[in-house]
């Protein structure tokens, strides 16, 4: 159980859910511990060093872990459910309060059932497993209505071809909840309205931890293939004698960036010569040429900086807030260096803004007005559009990047994010750009994926910010 709980928070540590659903975890975590230091610690104690007493020592203890249990464990679930079903998108400012009412009820039950008691009313109170039964239930079909409603909202919300995490998430969780409920409340309270004689089945609980060890493979399963509830596990085999093993790839990635900002230099150089050569160069162009050299170059300095730290992860830093459209532009300059048949069609507010790494949310941008370029020979144009989408229960601010290329086959629209997932030449592309912009623009809070593509007509690539990292222009939505 402890290990599900941790997988759980070390998937993203930085989500509600997943910090709500660990704390529940543990609260529930502390059934196991009770019964393990009341069957366990305790007998092997008194038989070892001959103690008696332990049991009851520990009887208050036990009574107050056991209310710890009851009282608080399917509430603070319940809360993590607030933010699995968007409740915190759609009535944000009433969030505080329904965390504080969630709560409520459990600490009213204390003036009728005192924690330290507990254990006496497990085994002589019949009222006390109807209340209880009636509250853990309620808050068990409280939390299933709202898991079922983020799964219906990301099920609505989410692009054909993508995985829907919460319905997933929903079905390895719930089994197990409603297992605990039945073994440990349906058989109580029958057994103590005398219906049917189940004491004999008070243990059936403990197979609990069975189901929760399914739980766990599924987890990694589930992490390994798709990603789950923000941890993506990636199998790859290295040469274990050495302290070598990340070089090929780390070693890929600078190429890759370093191979881009390189053909931009040295196009720019080509044509600074042939400007050189004739008798009225012009300025303008002498001007964009040599912008391009100062911005690949600056951009190459800033990059190595970081990777000198930072050699695995993305590391944001000197952000703030920039026009959406000027680095739209700075994009397509640096794209026009090597395609000049390309033109972006920027729909973009120039009161539209975002908080962000300039430089390595321009390479996003450089890298997909590139893929869009290559998709479409080099030549044509490519579309974008930014707003503000409030019509969606999640609001943020969407940025979409449509070519007119040959579009990507079903089979690949779920890969092409992955590393080293690329159609191209292998020897001269390595699949890393569009891995960077997934990693950058999940670094900023945002996700990324491919809305549509149909074969032979293009594809539209999709980035979601949210609304924290953007304002201004025009927030009516679109569509």
């Amino acid at each position: 159980m402890l290990l599900l709980v941790i997988l759980f928070y070390l998937s993203d540590p930085k989500s509600k859910i997943n910090q709500w659903l660990s704390i529940g975890g543990v609260l529930f975590w502390c059934g196991i511990v009770k019964e393990a230091i009341l069957h366990q610690l305790i007998p092997w104690m008194h038989v070892t060093f001959e103690l008696s007493g332990l049991d009851v020592a520990f009887a208050p203890a036990h009574s107050v872990m056991t209310w710890v249990i009851y009282a608080l464990a399917l509430p603070t679930m319940t809360v993590a459910g607030l933010y699995y079903g968007y409740v915190d998108k759609t009535h944000a400012r009433h969030l505080r309060l329904f965390q504080i009412l969630i709560f409520v009820p459990g600490f009213f039950l204390l003036f009728f059932f005192a924690p330290v008691r507990f254990r006496e009313y497990q085994l002589t109170s019949s009222v006390f497993w109807v209340v209880y039964t009636i509250y853990n239930f309620g808050f068990a079909f409280m939390l299933t209505f709202l898991a079922a409603r983020g799964a219906h909202i990301e099920r609505k919300s989410n692009a054909k071809n993508q995985k829907n995490q919460k319905s997933h998430v929903a079905r390895i969780l719930l089994p197990p909840l409603y297992y605990w409920l039945v073994s440990i409340f349906i058989v109580h309270l029958v057994d103590a309205l005398e219906l049917f004689e189940l004491s004999e089945h008070y243990q059936v609980w403990r197979f609990n931890v069975f189901i929760v060890l399914i739980c766990i493979a599924i987890f990694i399963i589930s992490a390994f293939r798709d990603g789950f509830m923000g941890l993506k596990l990636v199998s790859q085999k290295t040469d274990w004698d050495t302290n070598m093993s990340n070089i090929n790839e780390n070693a890929a990635s600078a190429i890759h960036v370093l191979n881009t900002h390189t053909i931009n230099m040295k196009s720019s150089i080509y044509l600074l010569e042939v400007y050189n050569s004739t008798d009225e160069p012009s300025r303008e162009k002498i001007s964009d040429r040599l912008n391009i050299l100062s911005n690949s170059i600056s951009y190459l300095e800033n990059y190595f900086e970081r990777i000198r730290h930072h050699s695995q992860s993305i590391h944001l830093k000197d952000e703030g807030w920039f026009k959406v459209a000027e680095l739209l532009r700075d994009a397509e300059t640096s794209v026009n260096s090597v395609y000049n048949g390309v033109i972006a069609s920027i729909g973009v507010s120039e009161d539209d803004l975002l908080y962000c790494d300039r430089i390595h949310m321009t390479e996003v941008f450089v890298n997909i007005i590139k893929n869009a370029a290559e998709a479409m020979g080099e030549k044509g144009v490519v579309e974008i559009d930014g707003f503000h989408n409030k019509k969606q229960l999640k609001s943020n601010y969407q940025l979409l990047f449509k070519d007119h290329g040959g579009g990507i086959d079903s089979d690949r629209v779920g890969d092409i994010f992955k590393p080293y997932s690329s159609s191209k030449n292998k020897e001269k592309n390595f699949g890393l750009g569009l891995s960077y912009c997934r990693n950058v623009v999940i670094a900023h809070g945002g996700k990324i994926f491919v809305a549509e593509s149909i074969r032979g007509e293009g594809t539209t690539i999709e980035i979601e910010f949210p609304l924290r990292r953007a304002k201004g222009g025009d927030t009516t939505g679109a569509n």
